[in-house]
């Protein structure tokens, strides 16, 4: 979730969740990487903090253009494994 959602200072809120959905404590540490394709801008690097089971917050002033950006996050489920997964995100002007 990205909040508010448009150009400028966004807070990100990730959720982690096990197979029946709940929030998952398997995840050791989590990054970041905020990439404007359209204009070859980034990635930028974020380190969340762990707000509570399953949930991890960014502040960032990194999405500075309106349109599609690309958030990679890195997993570490453990000391020798990371799983990474890729989302699009609409950021308005």
């Amino acid at each position: 979730m990205v909040d508010p959602n448009s150009v400028g200072r966004n807070t990100l809120h990730l959720y982690v969740l096990d197979a029946t959905g709940r929030p998952s404590d398997q995840v050791d540490d989590l990054r970041l990487e905020l990439t404007y394709t359209p204009a070859g801008v980034g990635p930028f690097r974020l380190t969340p903090f762990a707000a509570g089971p399953g949930h991890w917050i960014a502040s960032t002033e990194d999405l500075s253009f309106a349109g599609e950006w690309e958030i990679r996050v890195v997993a570490g489920v453990d000391r020798f494994t990371e799983v990474t997964t890729t989302v699009t995100v609409p950021v308005a002007p």
